[in-house]
């Protein structure tokens, strides 16, 4: 279950939604064992603080850093738009996660509580396929 709840002056938000279970009997190697798309974000973030400290000034740093063209960082940093809950979400999803593209879907909604329902929209529909 995913919970969420804010405090303070707002009212808090609650969104439930029931993660899938991995597979019974799947076996994932050590490298595997963190999920594709959680490793994306995780270079996206060190780009981002990269950019931040002035380290790296360009896009051409960049592409070398990850190792891509522009379109495929383009594409990895746009998964920080995400609001900060579901990003930490991605990072420690331990069921299969959605795909990239669908994340970046999500990414475009820049309400972040709308975000939190194509997520568990997207989670859920996962679940039932």
């Amino acid at each position: 279950m995913f919970t969420i709840a804010k405090t303070g002056k707002r009212p808090s938000i609650e969104i439930e939604c029931t993660l899938p279970e991995p597979a019974k009997g799947a076996r994932r190697s050590r490298a595997a064992a963190v999920p594709r798309v959680a490793r994306r974000l995780a270079l996206a973030i060190r780009l981002q603080k990269l950019v931040d400290a002035g380290e790296a000034t360009s896009d051409t740093v960049l592409e070398g850093i990850a190792g891509a063209s522009r379109t495929r960082v383009s594409h990895l940093m746009a998964l920080l738009n995400l609001s900060p809950d579901l990003q930490e979400s991605i990072l420690f999803l331990k069921a299969d996660p959605p795909r990239e593209k669908d994340l970046r879907a999500i990414a475009r909604e820049v309400d972040w509580t709308k975000q939190r329902k194509l997520w568990c929209d997207l989670i859920e529909a996962q679940g039932k396929s």
